[in-house]
C-alpha cells in the first residue's frame, strides 16, 4: 500500500497524451514508414497499417490502461498481482526484456539522427541534397567507423538517461511537452519546404501514401511484422 501511495504520477492529461504519442509516433513511424508504405502499394498499405492499428494497436493499449490503472505496478508485479501463483509474470519479463531489445536498436539509430543534426547545423547538407553518392558514402563512412557511431550512441543513451532520472513528471511528462510540440512545428515547415503548390508531380511524389496502388502490397514476413509492431 506504501509503495502504491509514493508512486510517481502524471502531472496532467495532456503530459501523459504528449508522452503515450511520443513512445507512438517514434523513428519507425518517421523515417521507415514513408518508403515502406511507397514500396507496398501507397494509400493501400496505409489502409491495411491503420487496420492493425485498430485491431491489434487499440485493443493492446487498452489492455493496458486496464492492467496499469487497475494495479499501479510495474509489468511483473502487475501480472503476479492479477494471476499469483501462475506463469503470466513471465509475460511481464517479456514485456521488459522487449524494451531492452527495443533501445538496443534505438540507441544506435538515435546516434545516426545525433548525426545528421550535427552535419545538417554545420551546412553538410547543401552537398548531399543533389548528389546521392556523396550521401550514400557519408552514410557508409560513419556506420563503418570504429568510434564515431558508438560516440554518438552514447551522447544519445546519456541524454535518454537524464530524462529517465528525473521521473515521470519531471523528466518524461515535461521534456514531451517540449519535443512533440517541436517534431510537429518541424514537420509543418518540412511540408511546406516542398513548395508542391500548383506542382502535381511535386505534390505525388510528396504524398505517395495516399494514392492506392494495391497490385504493390507485398505481404512478406518484414512487412507483416512491420504493420503488427
Amino acid at each position: 500500500e506504501v509503495i502504491m501511495q509514493n508512486r510517481e504520477q502524471w502531472g496532467s492529461k495532456l503530459g501523459f497524451i504528449l508522452a503515450a504519442s511520443g513512445s507512438a509516433v517514434g523513428i519507425g513511424n518517421i523515417w521507415k514508414f514513408p518508403y515502406i508504405a511507397g514500396e507496398n502499394g501507397g494509400a493501400a498499405f496505409t489502409l491495411v497499417y491503420l487496420l492493425c492499428i485498430l485491431v491489434v494497436g487499440l485493443t493492446i493499449v487498452i489492455a493496458e490502461f486496464a492492467i496499469g490503472r487497475s494495479t499501479q505496478l510495474s509489468p511483473v508485479g502487475a501480472f503476479e498481482k492479477l494471476a499469483p501463483s501462475s506463469n503470466w509474470k513471465w509475460v511481464g519479463f517479456l514485456g521488459v526484456a522487449s524494451a531492452f531489445v527495443i533501445l538496443s536498436f534505438y540507441g544506435v539509430v538515435g546516434g545516426w539522427i545525433l548525426k545528421y543534426i550535427f552535419v545538417s547545423i554545420s551546412g553538410g547538407f547543401e552537398a548531399l541534397s543533389s548528389n546521392p553518392d556523396v550521401a550514400k558514402n557519408l552514410f557508409v563512412s560513419f556506420i563503418s567507423s570504429t568510434w564515431s557511431p558508438i560516440l554518438f550512441q552514447i551522447v544519445f543513451m546519456t541524454l535518454c538517461v537524464y530524462v529517465i532520472v528525473n521521473g515521470v513528471k519531471d523528466g518524461i511528462e515535461n521534456w514531451s511537452k517540449i519535443m512533440m510540440p517541436i517534431i510537429i512545428v518541424f514537420h509543418k515547415i518540412y511540408t511546406f519546404s516542398l513548395n508542391c503548390f500548383g506542382n502535381y508531380s511535386c505534390w505525388l511524389i510528396s504524398n505517395f501514401y495516399w494514392l492506392p496502388y494495391s497490385s504493390k502490397i507485398s505481404l512478406e514476413v518484414g512487412n507483416f511484422l512491420y504493420l503488427v509492431a
